[in-house]
């Protein structure tokens, strides 16, 4: 009976000895890497927070610059024969056109003519239905 318990005692101490070492690494070390994850985390939300905003940026330049071309064009036009209606003639002469075609982001260009009323620019490449 005296070496049962002596078995006992010994297998006891050698789990304690194995398995609490093993808990105790294992919940550290879950610890460590949840943080690291998290940072990880962190860095990829600010890149992606960076790229998204610099795409946003260079979309407002490039719609800026073809509306300072468009608005170049009208005054231009406006200056080279001021009795006629520049806005009429731009919406239809398809002059505009050549920007959209540029971005297809343009789903459709009006302007007003010197009435108020809008007038759909010509887009070559929207069909009938998108122009109405």
């Amino acid at each position: 009976m005296s070496r049962l318990r002596i078995i006992y005692a010994i297998l006891l101490v050698m789990i304690l000895v194995t398995v609490v070492p093993t808990i105790i690494s294992n919940l550290l070390l879950t610890r460590i890497l949840r943080d690291e994850l998290e940072t990880q985390e962190r860095k990829y939300q600010t890149r992606t927070v960076v790229t998204l905003a610099e795409e946003v940026r260079n979309h407002i330049t490039r719609y800026r610059q073809q509306i300072d071309k468009i608005a170049d064009a009208v005054s231009m036009g406006a200056e080279a024969n001021p009795t006629a209606d520049i806005f009429q003639y731009m919406a239809t002469s398809g002059r505009v056109g050549k920007y959209y075609d540029e971005d297809k982001l343009y789903k459709t260009i009006l302007i007003l003519d010197s009435t108020g009323k809008m007038v759909g620019l010509k887009l070559p490449s929207l069909p009938a239905s998108a122009r109405a």
